[in-house]
Order: structure tokens, then sequence, then C-alpha cells
């Protein structure tokens, strides 16, 4: 009797022996919870240095596709001369900077403009001029609009210079000096504007910390703009000046330039 007693207790207390106590769960939940905790940053930095990667990739076949618009002439692609619509819409001779591609509604009408020019001539890929970290509807609305020949204005992801603070001709070889007096030599770079009036119109790239810049010999950097040193910053005080953006820009521009020395000229 005792014998089978001990005989039917045996496989009961095995089963218990193989359970896990309430305090294990906890443990192993734990644990799993700190790694996923650890895990998690390091993929998001990695899908955000594949995004770096994938932009600086981007602007640098925009660079070959200027060099080679500038050929034969040698004048990289700017203007036509675009009437405004105010106070949405400026106009812009091609001596401004821009990320605008598409005229739309402004004369002339449904014309590309600036960095769209190239989609008539030297771009093979115009999704090429969307940063794949825009966190903006531009790079699934924008190029529509362009596509589909819509009287809307349409938008890229990058900021083009066209012959803002240079000497007015264009020559990718030597597009001249800014107005600091430093050799002009950036083209584009990531568009970044945060509007701290208005939330809605706030599109950056890269989270705004960091910016690629694309420079005439189709070479492209990355540089930290955790300051937002590259980035048009709308506030109260920029809203009541009216040249704030015209002397934003230049700003940006001037700063590019700058970031390329101790490259070959």
């Amino acid at each position: 009797m005792h014998a089978r007693t001990l005989i039917s207790r045996t496989p009961q207390r095995l089963r218990q022996d193989r359970a896990f106590t309430l305090i294990e769960v906890l443990v192993v939940v734990s644990i799993v919870v700190l790694l996923v905790s650890l895990l998690v940053p390091s993929l998001s930095r990695a899908r955000d240095q594949a995004k770096l990667v994938t932009c600086k990739s981007n602007l640098h076949q925009i660079g070959i596709a200027v060099s080679n618009y500038a050929h034969p002439a040698g004048l990289i692609p700017f203007g036509p001369k675009v009437g405004g619509i105010p106070p949405y819409l400026e106009d812009n001779d091609g001596s401004k900077a821009t990320n605008q591609i598409w005229t739309g509604p402004q004369a002339p009408s449904m014309n590309h403009m600036a960095l769209g020019l190239l989609m008539n001539r030297s771009l093979a890929f115009p999704d090429l001029l969307y940063c794949p970290a825009d966190d903006s509807h531009d790079p699934i609305e924008e190029l529509a609009k362009v596509r589909g020949r819509r009287p809307e204005p349409g938008f890229c992801s990058y900021m083009y210079r066209q012959l803002d603070e240079t000497d007015g001709r264009g020559r990718i070889d030597n597009l001249g000096c800014n107005g600091v007096g430093r050799r002009a030599v950036a083209l584009a770079l990531d568009t970044n504007f945060i509007n701290e009036l208005d939330g809605s119109s706030t599109r950056t790239n890269h989270r705004n910390r960091r910016v690629n810049i694309l420079y005439h010999d189709a070479s492209v950097i990355s540089v930290d703009n955790e300051k937002s040193p590259l980035t048009i910053i709308m506030n109260a005080a920029a809203m009541s000046d009216p040249e704030f953006l015209v002397k934003r820009r230049d700003e940006i521009l001037q700063a590019a330039d700058a970031s390329y020395s101790g490259r070959r000229p």
C-alpha cells in the first residue's frame, strides 16, 4: 500500500517541480522588458542612420543631375520668373532659395521651377527630390501634383540655392561669393522649418537633428543641427519682419558654404 501510494503521487510531484512560480515569471518578464528597452533605441538609431545615408545618396544623385544639366552651357538650373500669390506664395525670379519645384497657379502656370527643372532633362527618378526622413506629407502629396500636372504649387524636401547669395551668373564651376565674402559652394540642403505659432505647418528632415548639404562638386556632408543653425524658425518676432525669410535663407546658405571648409576647392 505504501509503495502504490508513493508511485501514484510521483507524477503530481514532478508536475509541480516543472511549474514556474509567480516570482520566476516576473523575473523573466522584467528581463525581457529590460532587453526590449535597450534594443528599441538601438533600432531607432539604426533606422535614422539608414535614412540619413539614403538622403545623402539622394542629394549626391541630384548633384550629378545638376552637373549634367549645367553642361554644355555650364549653368545650374534656376528660374523661371514666377509671380507671387500673397500672402501664401512669394514671387521668385530665380534669385531666391526655395524648395518649390512646381508653380501650380502661379504665372507661368503649371511649370517646373528650380530643382523641378531637373525633371525635364537630367533627373531620372524624381523621387530623389524627397528625403526619406521628411516628416511632412511632401513625399506622398507633392510629387503627385507634378506628375498629375495639377494647378497647385508643389514642393520637395530640399532647399535649393538657385542664384541666392551668388554672383548671379549661375556658373556651376564658379558661383562667386556670398554676402559675407565666402565662396558660394552649397547647392541644396535638407529643409527644416519650425513654426512656433502654428505647429501644423512645421516640417523637418531627420527630426531637425542633422542636415545633409550638397555642394557644387556633387559631394555631400552631414552636419549637426541640434541647435538649429540651419533651421528656419517662425515666431512672433519673425512674423513682424517682412524680410525675415529672405534674410534667414541667406544666413543658412552662408552657414552651408562655411561647412565646406577643408574640402577640395
